[in-house]
């Protein structure tokens, strides 16, 4: 705790010496029209050509969260990677807040050819630290933006928990159509959904229950409902930290709704896989863990991280009138969870990136595609996607049932609140602690209205959305029913 403060202090210590207090990280507008001769290198080619149309895409999230260590270094180690030419065609990065970050992340992708970005700010930040703010979002492309949004998820964390900055951040679904040359395009959608605080070894063997399965499950079908609603492009990829595993009910939501398939689940299995969950490198569907991982030098001295599958590229290749005409496709070439170290000042050291590896994929567009296309023999039958439903429907009750203790007992230490309040009114006649109690007084008038503010508008808000997805749930499960 008190290295962690210590953290925090010298990191405003850092804003305040640099300027960046009291800056807020204006949206970045995107660049749109046609291609013209300052466009990148590499980013040019003939639409009526043989050559291999390709779209390279990583996520990563960052932790460049303030009070994460060794936050200077890595982004030296980051800058690095997006300065080399012809990389990738897109970045998605995540747990970027702070601005002097940003604009150095800006310009180094600008040197390695991504000359278009997007940081999206809809985050408040935590309170009274200027200049950390936003949802930590950031994107940079090799080719221009036709469309951007962003949507924001309708139950976000908590505002009371400063200590988990879910509802600070404003977590959500960002949303961008990139144009490629030849008038083709790919929809990308990126999200970091709620954190699992209970992602420890030591709280699984004592059997705590993650309290946020709930909420990721709401913000699964969110996302699964912008997609299909918004997605019409021959590609459409998803990427981001879902904070759930492979198998785990909001990654089974999103899939069976969406029809997206996991890129990195479908290289084989090593032959080397060890058995002991909290350790291995590799899950028991031969996916590489991206979280907690033994090799990652921010957990291979951490016991307790719990080794897991977090972060993903999710895709779907589908095809319009005019490519499947040419007879083009789109197709996974390759994906990989890829580990991003360097040598820290004197090179006696090596560190990664991030707690979290990034996770890289590379689709080709070209005629008789040979790489992996979305297989239809994989896809959910309606059974599946009914029995999902169903334990998505089991998730939210449970949910309701806990917003509603939650609500009940806001209520109930607000009025406590007043009562004390009351009773130090009462009891200034008959003391000599006049200005004590006055004190105590103003202390337990302002508890109770917070408590009764967090339950009756918060709570009930978040109560609130959960019967509506509840029911939203509710009627697809009857359509599928019927068919």
């Amino acid at each position: 705790m008190i290295k962690n403060v210590a953290t925090i202090v010298r990191t405003i210590v850092e804003d305040i010496v640099r300027g960046n207090l009291g800056q807020y990280p204006q949206r970045r507008q995107c660049s749109y029209g046609p291609y013209d001769e300052d466009q990148p290198i590499g980013s040019r080619r003939e639409s009526g050509s043989d050559t291999k149309m390709q779209f390279r895409i990583m996520f990563q999230n960052t932790w460049f969260v303030p009070i994460a260590p060794h936050i200077s270094e890595r982004l030296a180690l980051l800058c690095q990677v997006l300065r080399q030419p012809d990389q990738y065609d897109l970045v998605f990065l995540s747990e970027v807040c702070r601005k002097n970050v940003i604009d150095q992340i800006i310009a180094a992708g600008k040197q390695g050819g991504l000359c278009y970005a997007q940081f999206f700010c809809e985050g408040v930040g935590f309170p009274g630290w200027y200049g950390v703010d936003g949802t930590g979002l950031v994107v940079l492309s090799r080719y221009p933006f036709e469309e951007v949004r962003f949507q924001k998820y309708s139950i976000n964390g908590r505002p009371h928990r400063l200590d988990q900055c879910d509802y600070l951040g404003s977590k959500g679904i960002a949303y961008l159509k990139v144009t490629l040359p030849g008038g083709n395009h790919v929809d990308v959608f990126g999200s970091h959904m709620h954190a699992d605080y209970t992602d420890v070894v030591s709280s699984r063997k004592r059997g705590d229950i993650d309290e946020y399965i709930p909420t990721r499950v709401v913000q699964a079908l969110e996302l699964s409902r912008m997609i299909n609603d918004v997605s019409c492009s021959p590609l459409t990829v998803i990427v981001g930290d879902f904070n759930s595993t492979p198998g785990s009910l909001p990654l089974r939501l999103l899939q069976d709704m969406t029809h997206v398939i996991d890129a990195c689940a479908q290289n084989s299995p090593p032959h080397n896989m060890a058995k002991d969950e909290y350790k291995d490198e590799y899950d028991r569907f031969g996916r590489r863990a991206s979280f907690g991982n033994p090799s990652n030098t921010h957990h291979k001295n951490n016991p307790g991280a719990l080794v897991q599958c977090l972060d993903y590229v999710l895709y779907k290749c589908g095809a319009s009138g005019e490519e499947n005409n040419a007879g083009r496709a789109w197709a996974l070439e390759e994906a990989s969870v890829k580990q991003l170290t360097a040598s820290l000042k004197g090179g006696e050291k090596m560190m990664d990136i991030s707690d979290h590896f990034a996770v890289v994929s590379k689709f080709v567009f070209q005629k008789g595609a040979g790489g992996s296309t979305a297989p239809t023999d994989n896809l959910p039958s309606n059974k599946t996607l009914q029995r999902t439903l169903l334990d998505a429907q089991d998730a939210i009750r449970l949910g309701i049932v806990c917003v509603e203790g939650r609500r009940r007992m806001h209520y109930i230490r607000g009025v406590l609140g007043f009562c004390l309040a009351l009773v130090a009114i009462l009891a200034m006649g008959a003391s000599a602690l006049f200005k004590t109690l006055c004190a105590l007084t103003l202390l337990f008038c302002f508890w109770g209205s917070c408590e009764l503010i967090l339950g009756h508008f918060y709570a009930k808000a978040e109560w609130l959305q959960f019967q509506s997805r509840l029911n939203e749930i509710g009627f697809y499960h009857r359509r599928l029913c019927r068919l």
